[in-house]
């Protein structure tokens, strides 16, 4: 009998459901700290991403180096082989010309793969902004 006596205290006068306003209450701090979840795991990702395309990008810079030295090289080796090869035809400038042509061919390819691959690549982490965009859908539109 008293809880029964409570409970008609707790409903007041109007006769709403006991505790509709803590439930309504709860369901908004859990929507509160599942937003503030959310962008920790937001903030997580990204810093995991940048920290994984810094070290990316130092290999990358070490290959490129080593790479123009020794392509500077080779370059100058098969323009000299050239105009070793055909001395009275090919002069040494157009020697020259034919590596460098070759090597920017080569270049507009390489650039093409590059650009596929930075295509793919993102910084953004998308399960975080799945999550992000489900919860505000849902608190846009509670159904």
């Amino acid at each position: 009998m008293a809880t029964e006596t409570t409970e008609r205290q707790e409903a007041g006068q109007n006769g709403t459901a006991p505790g509709l306003a803590s439930l309504v209450g709860n369901i908004l701090t859990d929507a509160q700290e599942l937003t503030r979840q959310q962008i920790e795991l937001f903030k997580v990702e990204i810093g995991q991403n940048t920290e994984k395309a810094k070290s990316i990008s130092v290999l990358v810079a070490a290959a490129v180096a080593l790479v123009a030295v020794a392509g500077g090289m080779l370059a100058t080796a098969l323009a000299q082989f050239l105009f070793w090869a055909f001395p009275d035809t090919l002069p040494l400038w157009g020697a020259y010309g034919i590596v460098a042509l070759i090597l920017c061919v080569a270049a507009g390819v390489l650039f093409g793969v590059c650009k596929k691959q930075l295509d793919s690549f993102s910084l953004v982490p998308e399960k975080a902004v799945e999550a992000m965009k489900e919860n505000l859908e849902w608190k846009t539109k509670p159904t």
